[in-house]
């Protein structure tokens, strides 16, 4: 097992890192490619060093099968975002966020009056 990295692939390491924290998810290869300016191919390279260097383990039967050893799976955190939102009361929502609650009331208002509209006849 490879135990250093260079530099390049601490880059793309860190790129990896960074698109876990901005997406919850892991990158593709193209992701990778934009985000270091390296090729493909390269990108190939770098993520072999970096598995024989047990910095990443990758899931090849799986699109998105990069994985961090020792962090919580997008899979998990996927999980846990699931079930907070659907712990989540109107009242938590409207506290959170407070323009969106308006708007709800105001529409379901304007329902209540459209159907209202039909049935004084």
């Amino acid at each position: 097992m490879i135990t250093e990295i260079t530099a390049r692939n601490a880059a793309v390491l860190e790129s990896i890192r960074d698109y876990f924290r901005a997406t919850g998810r892991a990158p593709t290869i193209g992701d990778l490619s934009a985000a270091t300016g390296l090729g493909k191919t390269t990108i190939h390279y770098h993520l072999r060093r970096l598995k024989a260097a047990g910095r990443i383990i990758i899931r090849t039967s799986e699109p998105r099968g990069i994985e961090l050893p020792n962090a919580v799976s997008h899979r998990e955190i996927a999980a846990e975002l699931a079930l907070m939102r659907s712990r989540t009361t109107r009242d938590d929502w409207e506290r959170e966020y407070p323009m969106s609650a308006r708007f709800l009331t105001d529409h379901q208002s304007d329902e209540q009056d459209r159907d209202s509209i039909g049935t004084d006849s």
